[in-house]
């Protein structure tokens, strides 16, 4: 790759979501490498990095991100790049227009979980996606994401490339509990369960929350709380369930070194960011072995097989209830966790630019 090569990192996520993370710490791994500019798709942030932004021309209540990425952005993109690297797999469209271009796909679920998504805004979310074949390399996070991706989309398995996601190590890591409890202002002597993300359908929360209602512990649940969710805590009386939004990244380590398991019955993942940063910070995973996540995980001695209340709750007590189990998962996650980086990250990506300019 030639010195005066100049590469566009297109984004559209802040750095508090999953597609941010990768994207601005894949920018921040790689500005010092080659010439990189990212170009943010949205109204001006607080970020600190240096970015070009470009606002929002189509203001339409709901569908308004989804239309200004399908008809507004994609002719809106600055020439004079020699790489266009698309963040996630929602502005593959610009993939159409700028040339060559590469897409990071997180993964298909609109596609393939339909009902979770509203009928309009699905409809412009797939014909996004269908794109990512107009670019010239797709990166895809995990092997099952690059299967779905052929299997779905037919699209060839040489034109896509798996590299991973990874963490900040200086951020997550491991620290001691009682001081991690201290400055959350957690009790010492009671038991804390941890999960965080979304409350889409794939991440069954309703089955969690039903599965700790007798268990003599605290849930600790970082991300939204649906209207339905609402309901079910006030049906169920659910009392022992606390609730954390716009928690920072130092904060959301200091969570995962407090706590004494992180639960993350999740069904569908491109990756599973949550599950990978809590291993780093020392904290035993109760999850599944569905789509990727038993490519983070590694082997796990315990994995929910049937994501439903019983199931759910009695993985819980088995964990709770074993130091040594306890023990043999957090060894085994630190060390599966080494395995991760942004530094790795952006070396194999940069592998992936230099593929598409040679």
């Amino acid at each position: 790759m030639k010195k005066s090569t100049k590469i566009a990192l297109i984004n559209d996520y802040t750095k508090n979501t999953g597609i941010g993370k990768y994207a601005f710490n894949l920018f921040k791994e790689l500005e010092n490498k080659i010439e990189i500019e990212m170009i943010f798709l949205g109204k001006k942030s607080n970020e600190k990095e240096k970015m070009k932004f470009i606002g929002e021309g189509i203001n339409f209540p709901l569908l308004k991100k989804t239309l200004n990425t399908h008809y507004y952005y994609p002719k809106k993109i600055p020439k004079g790049y020699n790489l266009f690297h698309l963040s996630n797999q929602f502005i593959s469209k610009i993939a159409e227009n700028n040339k060559p271009a590469i897409v990071s796909c997180m993964d298909i679920i609109p596609f393939v979980l339909k009902k979770d998504y509203p009928l309009g805004m699905r409809i412009f979310l797939e014909r996004s996606m269908k794109s990512m074949d107009k670019a010239e390399k797709i990166i895809s996070i995990s092997d099952f994401t690059k299967k779905e991706l052929t299997e779905k989309f037919g699209i060839e398995k040489k034109k896509i490339k798996t590299v991973y996601l990874g963490y900040d190590k200086k951020i997550f890591k491991e620290k001691n509990k009682n001081k991690a409890r201290e400055k959350l202002g957690l009790k010492k002597e009671k038991t804390y369960l941890l999960n965080v993300g979304s409350e889409e359908n794939r991440k069954n929360i309703p089955e969690l929350l039903k599965a700790v209602k007798e268990l003599d512990i605290e849930l600790i649940r970082i991300g939204e709380q649906r209207k339905e969710t609402k309901k079910l805590i006030e049906k169920e009386n659910l009392n022992n369930i606390l609730y954390k939004k716009d928690v920072s990244e130092n904060t959301l380590a200091e969570y995962y070194n407090a706590v004494d398991l992180c639960v993350f019955p999740s069904t569908y993942e491109g990756f599973g960011l949550p599950v990978l940063e809590a291993m780093a910070c020392g904290c035993p995973v109760l999850t599944t072995n569905h789509a990727s996540i038993s490519e983070i995980t590694g082997k796990l001695p315990v994995t929910i097989k049937k994501v439903n209340e019983q199931e759910v709750k009695e993985k819980i007590k088995e964990i709770l209830n074993s130091s040594n189990l306890k023990s043999s998962i957090k060894r085994k996650g630190l060390k599966q966790a080494k395995k991760f980086s942004w530094k790795k990250c952006a070396k194999e990506t940069l592998e992936v630019y230099k593929s598409v300019l040679k």
